[in-house]
């Protein structure tokens, strides 16, 4: 139950992220994106994947190489 809500959030803030605020969406999205990027339930890394490739436009290249891509190469020897 948990996981599917955890997974379902994440889709719901790539959803809904062209309506947060410019200033502050980079920094949220990071955030909720980064974090489930680190979940044990592998759907829910794979809607953050999804989502961070959906919303990409709103990070700046130094979040892009900084915060989000050592995340993202985690993932690219995850066995699920």
């Amino acid at each position: 139950q948990e996981d599917a809500i955890r997974t379902n959030t994440v889709v719901c803030f790539g959803k809904i992220a062209q309506y947060l605020p410019q200033g502050t969406a980079g920094q949220v999205l990071t955030q909720v994106f980064t974090k489930a990027l680190r979940d044990p339930f592998s759907p829910c890394r794979a809607a953050a994947l999804s989502a961070l490739s959906a919303t990409s436009h709103f990070f700046s290249c130094e979040d892009v190489a900084n915060k989000i891509m050592p995340h993202v190469c985690c993932r690219l020897v995850d066995p699920d």
